[in-house]
């Protein structure tokens, strides 16, 4: 009974060992396809069944995956509210990349969710972990998101500074899309 036993828990230990690695390879391809197919990117992450059950790394990646699908795919992310999730577990990694991400987005879904105060909190926490990357693309965005908080307020003049230095991160990282989004954005206000 004892090698019956054993060969079970070794089988079963197998099992999940490869259900995690085709997790791992699932969130691998949603990741590539992020920036030009986020649609892609939300269909590979809707095939993991039970995605609160992946470990912590992949459960953090997931949810800041979907929530970036979501909006380059224009879904609302109001309720994508469990971004605090990555934002704690990329903080307690030291991890500066995907902490300055998971908070920039979990400020987009406050902004969305109208908590702007909030919303500031995370943008201030993801530019100070940007500091260690240097990513001007980074930097644009979380300052975009920095001028989103301020024009509500009607807080204008920060708004726009936060905007044109958004557009100077973005002119420096070769975006020009993001860059004429700045430049209307700033027109209109």
């Amino acid at each position: 009974h004892m090698i019956v036993s054993l060969m079970f828990v070794f089988v079963l230990g197998s099992c999940n060992t490869q259900q995690d690695n085709h997790y791992k390879s699932l969130l691998k391809q949603a990741e590539l396809a992020l920036a030009e197919k986020p649609d892609n990117t939300l269909f590979l992450l809707q095939s993991i069944n039970n995605p609160e059950k992946l470990t912590s790394k992949d459960y953090a990646n997931y949810l800041l995956l979907q929530v970036q699908a979501h909006e380059k795919a224009g879904i609302s992310i109001k309720d994508d509210t469990l971004m605090h999730i990555p934002v704690s577990y990329y903080t307690q990694e030291n991890d500066s990349t995907e902490a300055a991400k998971a908070n920039l987005y979990a400020a987009r879904v406050c902004i969305a969710q109208n908590k702007n105060e909030t919303a500031m909190n995370y943008l201030l926490e993801a530019k100070d972990f940007a500091e260690d990357i240097a990513s001007d693309l980074l930097y644009g965005q979380i300052y975009y998101s920095i001028g989103m908080v301020y024009q509500p307020n009607q807080n204008y003049k920060k708004a726009l500074e936060s905007c044109k230095i958004a557009k100077d991160y973005f002119l420096r990282n070769g975006n020009e899309i993001n860059e004429i989004l700045m430049f209307d954005y700033i027109g209109t206000m």
